[in-house]
């Protein structure tokens, strides 16, 4: 129970708010590290809109999204996390990826192509 307003902390009190200042912290960190691990999978999607790019392949490409989507569910019940929350998770990811490889096959290349001038390789 929290102390009432105005009302001075307890050593409990204290003890407690040290405990989740600390916790607090790790979790911070550990929100960080699974940024860094985000950008790094859509930095691997970006490498993918490339290949897509050169070479016509269309960007969605649905057995895939049912694919990861499917593991992301089975890793999240791995680790006793819903598996709905796996699903949500990998549809969110997966709605980044397929914007940023729009944007990379849809990049305007300049009057020559994605090829350079006369459509040969750069």
């Amino acid at each position: 129970m929290t102390p009432a307003h105005g009302a001075q902390p307890t050593v409990a009190d204290d003890s407690a708010e040290a405990e989740l200042n600390r916790l607090r912290a790790r979790l911070d960190a550990t929100d960080r590290q699974v940024m860094d691990v985000i950008a790094q999978r859509l930095c691997i999607c970006d490498e993918i809109g490339e290949v897509k790019r050169r070479s016509g392949v269309p960007m969605m490409q649905p057995s895939r999204i049912d694919q990861v989507t499917a593991a992301y569910a089975e890793h999240a019940t791995e680790r006793e996390l819903s598996g709905e929350f796996g699903r949500e998770l990998a549809r969110l990811l997966i709605a980044e990826a397929c914007r940023r490889e729009t944007d990379i096959i849809d990049r305007p290349d300049g009057p020559d192509g994605p090829d350079g001038p006369g459509g040969t390789p750069r």
